[in-house]
């Protein structure tokens, strides 16, 4: 296949592109004085570039002690850069150098972010650039304002963790992530609004500004509203399951308020971005359990999170309720959902399942660990979340790579994993004779 081909190929150059970041910031932390004290070995360099391009947050060094300023600021670069995506920097540049797109272009672009109308991809990417630096900086500003009184590198602090929370990153200056912050009602709305407008995608945010900023007479896109419904009761869902499950064990030496807080940041950034106010390490098995399915769901389509997307999983359990009324058709607010739609929903969760299931048995023979850590890492690397029960400091060489492989594979997605397998696929111009078979 030649060069030019490749480089056209949407399934194609976004795996590329991504690939190349992270070999880009593995060098540069590899070579770098980015280690405190000795040299950073190439797999834990490796490791923390796919980490923090695929805005996970699993780390096996601590960010804040372990790593040089410079070494911070490759990360928080590498986060900036993968949180947007490198195929959104790139084909913003071709716009602001050529005021103009070609139709080539827009449908590597497409397919990098969602399935937006051509004509209005330019005025999307320049939507997208406006409100991630409006945000982010509003959020910097925010967290300044709250850190000053207590930090002397308040500056810093505050723009890595304003941008590691928009990206949904999870990385933390702080050796215990935000468990000094479990009290601090400013801080914690502070955080986990960034994480939920980092959360909901480009294009949803797009919605909301015609929508609220333009006070345009349209109603909202029936992604927007899949998204936010279903976004506001994953959010209240975990916070209660939380609530309550940890009332007596986690969350015991903490106020009602502190209570309160904990439970709603730990379930908004449990689907997306990493970060913890309790002690993951002794949380109830119950609680686990809860905290793998929202993060295996994660955000939303175009954001910067992984998982399998919120409105996949909303497909697919309507799919469930309209197969067990016997409806044909898989409805929302009025309106039905494609075929292609649906049966896109169940690819994605098959594939992500089955990554899941294999990388967990690759690391039970690898590392001998415990059966619920070592799953509960895995979907945290799947659904890039960065949330850990303490597996990965631990990791061999072996199992750094499968994880590396995880949060790669995460990032990217299965839908695009498998447009980039399926790509040379030729279009079969037969069908066989069908047959009915028993299941069940």
């Amino acid at each position: 296949m030649s060069m030019k081909r490749i480089l056209t190929r949407p399934a194609i150059i976004i795996p590329l592109s991504f690939a190349l970041l992270i070999l880009s910031g593995a060098v540069t932390l590899y070579l770098g004085p980015s280690r405190v004290n000795n040299e950073l070995s190439f797999i834990d360099a490796f490791f923390t570039a796919t980490s923090a391009t695929s805005c996970t947050g699993l780390i096996v060094l601590n960010t804040g002690s372990d790593f040089t300023r410079f070494g911070q600021i490759i990360i928080l670069c590498l986060i900036q850069l993968g949180g947007l995506g490198i195929m959104t920097f790139s084909t913003l540049f071709v716009l602001l150098f050529t005021r103009k797109l070609t139709l080539q272009g827009r449908l590597i672009l497409q397919q990098s972010l969602t399935q937006f109308p051509l004509r209005d991809i330019g005025s999307l990417l320049r939507t997208i650039v406006k409100w991630v630096l409006i945000i982010e900086a509003a959020g910097i500003g925010l967290l300044f304002m709250i850190l000053k009184e207590t930090e002397n590198n308040a500056i810093f602090s505050s723009v890595f963790h304003g941008i590691s929370a928009f990206c949904n990153a999870g990385f933390s200056l702080y050796r215990t992530s935000f468990m000094s912050f479990q009290e601090n009602t400013g801080f914690n709305l502070v955080v986990t609004t960034l994480i939920v407008l980092g959360g909901l995608g480009f294009i949803v945010l797009w919605d909301l500004e015609k929508k609220i900023i333009r006070r345009e007479k349209v109603p909202f896109s029936l992604q927007t509203k899949i998204v936010l419904s279903t976004s506001i009761s994953l959010i209240i869902t975990g916070a209660l399951f939380i609530f309550f499950l940890e009332y007596g064990n986690s969350l015991a030496p903490l106020s009602l308020k502190g209570k309160i807080l904990a439970s709603y940041f730990q379930s908004v950034t449990t689907r997306t971005a990493g970060f913890n106010t309790i002690p993951v390490g002794h949380l109830g098995g119950a609680t686990v359990f809860i905290l793998m399915c929202l993060m295996f769901i994660g955000g939303s389509p175009g954001s910067t999170c992984g998982g399998i997307k919120t409105t996949t999983a909303a497909i697919f359990f309507k799919n469930i309720i309209s197969k067990l009324k016997q409806r044909d058709q898989v409805h929302f607010f009025k309106r039905a959902i494609k075929r292609e739609s649906v049966e896109r929903s169940l690819l994605i969760i098959t594939l992500g399942l089955f990554l899941i299931l294999l990388v967990t048995f690759l690391l039970l023979m690898v590392e001998k660990g415990k059966f619920l850590d070592t799953l509960f890492e895995t979907i945290s690397a799947f659904a890039t979340v960065g949330l850990s029960k303490g597996l990965t400091p631990r990791l061999s060489t072996l199992g750094k790579i499968f994880i590396i492989i995880t949060m790669y594979a995460g990032k990217l997605g299965p839908i695009t994993l498998t447009a980039f397998f399926m790509a040379r696929q030729k279009k079969i111009l037969y069908q066989y004779p069908s047959e009915n078979i028993m299941t069940g």
